[in-house]
């Protein structure tokens, strides 16, 4: 008897058509929020250049707890002022349509590319110049330099230096490299010798017929992060003050003997319809961003030459228009 009464609940929800479109319609709005989640750190470290512990802390502090905050808010305003149904539904729809067009505005957020003196789509190593071919750059991996001429180069191999010193456990200086101008003065590259009070030492290096360059790429601090991070937390506010109401509707739309089941009904649609293929549609999209990646390794770490292995680097437009565009 409890088996039939089961499916007779289940019968009730299809067939209510509220319910379903409310279902359908929070499958096709968390199914991009969970997208966000799961790569927002590495859009964060690619496209504004921040470590990975503050893309972490910018990913949780401007999403996760701004989103708490909306919730906590709109059920508070829905307490006090306990709107109909109709202006709930309303706000609910307006929140979608908000959060949406956040995404396109956030699209034409980014910090300028940095400057590559050379490079060609597929593996790292296929980015060779003529002035480092005799290097032998076939399978190195993407370890990027700033040379004093303010260009990056891939790894110190396709640049040409010869000679390496450590400065800190992070950090190298590159010198007698045959593609950089010594003549030339970049700002990044010269700030790390004043940095690290080199001057007085490294006038066999600013002196010599060959350039040199430093640990990391030379695009500098972008302050397009606070414009984003306004943006992104000011929506996902706004997003998450719709979640409340959108509960409220499906309890009111719903008959009281069936109200834990349309519950069950609708998450279980967001976890199979939404939560499931969410990280392969993002991930295909951020790998199709990829403009550059290492060799593949075997088991035993041995380069296993043209094989393709994980991404080094991203296109930064491609990755912008794929990742928000997704959402």
């Amino acid at each position: 008897m409890e088996f039939a009464d089961f499916f007779a609940t289940i019968k009730r929800q299809l067939t209510n058509d509220i319910l379903m479109w409310r279902t359908a319609s929070s499958v096709l709005h968390l199914m991009p929020i969970s997208g966000v989640y799961s790569f927002l750190p590495k859009y964060l470290e690619k496209q504004f250049r921040l470590p990975t512990h503050d893309a972490n802390i910018v990913s949780g502090l401007g999403g996760i707890l701004v989103m708490g905050l909306g919730i906590i808010t709109s059920g508070v305003v829905i307490l006090k002022l306990v709107p109909s149904a109709r202006r709930v539904a309303a706000w609910t729809a307006a929140t979608a349509a908000i959060y949406s067009a956040g995404m396109v505005v956030l699209m034409f957020v980014s910090c300028p590319e940095k400057s590559y003196r050379f490079f060609t789509p597929g593996l790292v190593g296929d980015s060779v110049l003529k002035c480092s071919s005799d290097c032998h750059c076939d399978n190195t991996t993407f370890n990027p330099v700033c040379g004093q001429d303010a260009f990056t180069y891939l790894s110190p191999c396709q640049a040409g230096c010869m000679e390496s010193k450590q400065l800190d456990n992070s950090t190298w200086l590159y010198y007698n490299c045959s593609c950089i101008d010594s003549n030339s003065r970049g700002v990044r590259a010269m700030s790390f010798l004043d940095s690290y009070h080199l001057y007085n030492t490294s006038d066999d290096i600013l002196s010599g017929p060959e350039g040199f360059a430093v640990t990391g790429e030379c695009g500098g601090p972008c302050n397009q992060i606070y414009i984003f991070i306004a943006i992104f937390a000011a929506i996902m506010f706004v997003h998450a003050s719709g979640e409340v109401g959108a509960v409220l509707l499906i309890i009111r739309c719903t008959d009281k003997h069936d109200k834990a089941m349309a519950m069950g009904v609708i998450q279980f649609a967001i976890g199979v319809f939404g939560n499931v293929p969410c990280p392969i549609v993002f991930g295909a999209a951020v790998d199709a961003a990829c403009r550059a990646r290492d060799a593949a390794c075997d088991a035993l770490g041995a380069t296993l030459g043209a094989t393709p292995g994980a991404c080094a680097h991203y296109d930064a437009d491609a990755f912008r228009y794929f990742y928000l565009g997704k959402r």
